[in-house]
């Protein structure tokens, strides 16, 4: 869509996990909404993204953006 980048989108995923990490807390998943629109003509959509923080292969921190599973 025009007026959008990818550096734009991921400044929007970012920005609104970290709104909903600073309400969560120690919470090592944090499930987080955003709107998209990536068709000019039709509506933004709500999409749900899930943040998982668990260590990664050396111990350390490891934070995953992902889609939720669908259950």
């Amino acid at each position: 869509m025009i007026g959008q980048d990818w550096k734009g989108r991921l400044y929007d995923i970012l920005f609104m996990f970290t709104a909903q990490a600073r309400r969560a807390r120690k919470a090592s998943e944090i499930l987080f909404q955003l709107s998209v629109q990536n068709d000019p003509h039709r509506r933004a959509q709500l999409v749900s993204l899930k943040a998982v923080c668990e260590p990664d292969d050396e111990g350390k921190p490891c934070l995953t953006l992902m889609t939720p599973a669908q259950d």
